[in-house]
């Protein structure tokens, strides 16, 4: 198909899609060129806010008129809950880059820069080129779907011709 012509579809799918979903309707058909979203949870920062404020809330000294430590306390509860449910870490995966969340923007790798991919029971580490860290995703302090994550990690590596090792075998 000429590239005006899958425009024009994938408009019209989109358009198509809408409508059905604002009739409580199914979609019908997807885009197969759409970014996968792998989404977990925050646990350690959360945590770590969170235990900081019942540190600040357990040694409260009885002093009167001392509003500023109460809106302390109050603060790093609230921002451990926030990074709990709203800042999530993910990974993206389109049809030839990763991206996830870093500190303070969104980090974006593309396939010529990941040297492996590693899946190991509960975990995948991305090893990458250079001097850069490794990104590693787990089950148990992120929260990830591995075995989803790696069924198309494994897709991802095979069309961009990165080595997968799969070391749960």
């Amino acid at each position: 198909m000429s590239r005006k012509w899958e425009r024009m579809v994938s408009k019209n799918t989109k358009k198509a899609n809408l409508s059905r979903t604002k009739q409580g309707k199914a979609p019908i058909s997807t885009d197969p060129d759409r970014p996968v979203v792998f989404k977990g949870r925050s646990i350690m920062l959360a945590a770590f806010f969170i235990v900081v404020s019942l540190f600040l809330l357990f040694t409260l000294t009885k002093t009167e008129g001392d509003k500023m430590y109460w809106y302390t306390t109050l603060s790093y509860l609230v921002v451990g809950v926030l990074i709990y449910f709203v800042r999530r870490p993910y990974l993206r995966v389109t049809k030839t880059n990763l991206s996830k969340r870093g500190l303070a923007r969104e980090l974006v790798l593309g396939a010529e820069n990941i040297k492996e991919i590693v899946h190991a029971p509960g975990q995948i580490i991305i090893e990458l080129t250079g001097k850069s860290p490794r990104w590693v995703y787990n089950k148990t302090l992120n929260r990830f779907d591995i075995a989803a994550m790696a069924a198309k990690l494994k897709k991802f590596a095979e069309n961009n011709k990165i080595s997968y090792v799969d070391k749960t075998v």
